[in-house]
């Protein structure tokens, strides 16, 4: 799989996606649990989400996805699991989900009727990216002594990314593709996944992610930054290792 960095196992997965949906109404709030497993080798992005979508009624074909945090302990168990995201129902309502874990291990997945969809700074299509990440082997990332963090988000306007300071890939054909600098200039959103292994604090009971201030040496990285092969095009600049 490409470069091997931060490899070893991830354990985190969505599985058995079987779905027991608590749906209460009222005001146009609504809310379905959904079980979510953490002890097994795999996550797959796409079945979690496919599954939110049909508890919901939110259409993918609408949807806008805010963000998607995922933090594990050392073991790779799911500790945090947070979707936000904002789509039309079968009826032509603009809604917003808010889908977080709890305590049990349920995936709780909130929503409520908007007045319309919002314009501003989102990812591409969600079904396309969490395709791509599933076609990635997620369970060969390791994670740190206080854990694994992966975020989600997009941002837009003029941004660089370079080697010296982090390590860089594009997800091609479900594998990582190292580049040594890129470059955006783009009103247009791209997707920015981040990857950070967590240390605990000197304490000991809690996790902390770390971004360092300059350089780091290749091998005292704990964090990387992934960008999806869909969004290649808004770059200005791109050069590969």
């Amino acid at each position: 799989m490409g470069k091997k960095l931060l490899m070893k196992s991830l354990v985190i997965l969505a599985l058995p996606i079987i779905f027991v949906a608590l749906l209460v109404s009222g005001c146009g709030l609504s809310t379905a649990l959904v079980p979510l497993s953490t002890n097994v080798s795999e996550l797959s992005l796409v079945e979690v989400w496919d599954e939110v979508l049909g508890v919901t009624d939110m259409q993918n074909s609408s949807a806008r996805l805010e963000h998607l945090i995922i933090h594990t302990d050392r073991d790779g168990m799911i500790e945090n699991f947070s979707l936000s995201f904002y789509a039309m129902d079968s009826y032509g309502q603009a809604r917003l989900c808010v889908a977080e874990r709890q305590y049990r291990g349920d995936l709780r997945c909130s929503t409520t009727n908007i007045e319309s969809l919002p314009q501003g700074i989102f990812t591409l299509q969600p079904h396309l990216l969490f395709q791509e990440l599933d076609n990635l082997d997620l369970v060969d990332l390791e994670p740190g002594d206080g854990g694994l963090h992966i975020k989600i988000d997009s941002l837009a306007g003029s941004v660089g990314y370079d080697v010296d300071y982090t390590n860089v890939f594009v997800i091609e054909n479900g594998e990582l593709r190292p580049i040594r600098n890129i470059v955006f200039r783009s009103a247009e959103p791209w997707t920015e996944i981040w990857i950070s292994q967590s240390s605990l604090s000197q304490e000991g009971d809690e996790s902390v992610v770390e971004t360092a201030p300059g350089p780091v040496p290749p091998e005292e990285r704990q964090s990387q930054i992934w960008f999806s092969s869909y969004d290649m095009h808004k770059a200005d600049v791109i050069e590969y290792l």
